[in-house]
């Protein structure tokens, strides 16, 4: 639909709301009334009052949804009104996507992108579609998204020109991150608009070219470790396994990433790849948490000079596990909120309806998984390295091996936390730089620092060399440049 019929369809829908509240029979019974209907796209609260009760509250409380309505009952009662008065109000599922924050025209410049935050809730007396009070009521709201700033109440204004949100005859009183109660003098369909802030980083050209760069070289890193954990047939163990899976799912989330964000001009396709791009991250976040569990169980049997990484986790579960509980999350998201994957902007999950807490969840479960692991680590690492057996020959540098744990704390995604604080450019720039550095790190601990990778390197580098040797013509003359 175009935006005008958009507009038309959905104050028809208002509309009818509105007289189905309003529809209450008059039975002549002296008693209060009250009805509550909920159904998959809206809630109703209906109060009917007759006339001149006499006790009655001064003020009456609507609930939908969580959205308050207080409505002073003299303000609509006077003393020459005959018969009952009855008082609706409903919240929508999904309105404030269809009356957008495009229909909101602002006289005051602002350089913040601005959004309908709330749902969309109808507040009507009587049979009368606007309702002008002797008393404001007050309508709280909550927000859709949490930590916007600067809430402007707003009505929907019917106009045969074109209706639009409005903020006459409303304002704000008191707001919260959660919450924001707004005095409006008349009753209609009410929502808040508020400025897109928390997400707005200032535009920084040299923090994407170092984060281009950084990310290049972990690209780089992760395909020669892919490449190694591939070709490399001595290494038969559990670490392999976990860290060749990580460093799929890291290039691939990466690469997406890094070509694909953006390709919002075809819907389907930009769903498809913010569907991925949560995987790919999740999966990523997975096996880091099983690679910090298997370092555990290796830096806690230290002193067992039998002790092998083929004694931890067992391949056999890894791979359910790895990919298995992330495309679990990702396919439950899907069916919940399939329209969550996409947006106008970037090719990622929306932030409508907390959708993108399918993500934030148990990346941040994760995160501290890693973090509570990785402490554990340097706790056994301590405690272990005083009463080493000095025989074990695997423990000779244990400098080396204090080094690779504190690699962990990249190789873990621990550095991730670094997201929660991003108001700071240092943090930007930290974030960048460690997490750009985890294709570095499980390179150079798991291939160039293994003893094991180097010996199949050098018997690689000395056929290639053999080859290029032999594969000189004969006949050939080389000059004598010995002194």
């Amino acid at each position: 639909m175009t935006k005008e019929h958009k507009s038309i369809m959905a104050e028809i829908y208002l509309q009818t709301v509105e007289k189905l509240m309003m529809s209450v029979p008059d039975n002549n019974d002296s008693r209060l009334w009250r009805e509550n209907v909920s159904t998959k796209n809206l809630e109703l609260d209906i109060l009917r009052i007759p006339s001149k009760y006499s006790a009655v509250k001064d003020t009456q409380e609507l609930q939908s949804r969580g959205n308050v309505l207080e409505v002073n009952v003299q303000s609509i009662m006077g003393a020459d009104t005959e018969g009952p008065v009855t008082i609706g109000f409903s919240s929508y599922v999904g309105m404030e996507l269809i009356l957008n924050e495009s229909f909101f025209y602002s006289s005051v410049s602002t350089s913040s992108a601005m959004k309908v935050n709330s749902p969309v809730i109808t507040a009507t007396v009587g049979n009368r579609q606007q309702h002008n009070l002797t008393a404001p009521v007050k309508l709280t709201l909550h927000h859709k998204q949490l930590h916007l700033s600067n809430p402007v109440c707003v009505y929907w204004k019917y106009q045969t020109s074109g209706s639009s949100w409005s903020p006459e005859g409303c304002k704000m009183l008191i707001s919260n991150v959660s919450h924001t109660t707004c005095s409006c003098s008349h009753l209609t369909s009410f929502a808040l608009i508020m400025a897109i802030s928390e997400q707005k980083i200032p535009d920084d050209s040299a923090l994407s070219i170092f984060s281009s760069v950084v990310v290049s070289i972990s690209l780089v890193c992760l395909a020669l470790a892919i490449l190694t954990f591939l070709l490399t047939r001595s290494i038969v163990d559990v670490n392999k396994t976990v860290y060749l899976h990580l460093s799929l799912c890291l290039f691939g989330a990466h690469l997406l990433f890094l070509t694909g964000v953006e390709s919002t001009s075809n819907k389907t396709l930009c769903s498809v790849i913010a569907g991925f791009l949560h995987f790919l991250f999740l999966a990523s976040f997975t096996w880091m948490s099983l690679g910090g569990l298997q370092l555990l169980l290796l830096v806690r049997n230290l002193k067992a000079v039998k002790y092998s990484s083929r004694q931890g986790l067992r391949r056999r579960h890894l791979l359910p596990v790895g990919y298995g509980a992330p495309a679990l999350i990702v396919a439950v998201a899907a069916v919940v909120f399939p329209s969550g994957y996409g947006g106008e902007q970037h090719c990622w999950l929306s932030q409508y309806r907390g959708f993108f807490w399918s993500f934030r969840g148990p990346s941040y479960f994760l995160i501290t998984a890693n973090l509570l692991l990785f402490t554990s680590v340097l706790y056994n690492l301590r405690s272990q390295l005083h009463g080493v057996n000095s025989d074990v020959s695997k423990l000779k540098d244990t400098r080396l091996l204090t080094f690779k744990s504190i690699a962990h704390f990249v190789i873990m995604g621990c550095s991730w936390a670094l997201g929660f604080y991003q108001g700071l450019q240092v943090f930007r720039y930290l974030f960048v730089l460690l997490n750009g550095l985890q294709g570095f790190f499980i390179f150079l601990v798991y291939c160039l620092l293994n003893r094991q990778v180097r010996g199949e390197y050098r018997s690689c580098f000395r056929r290639v060399t053999r080859q290029t040797e032999t594969s000189v013509p004969e006949g050939t003359e080389t000059k004598d440049t010995t002194l």
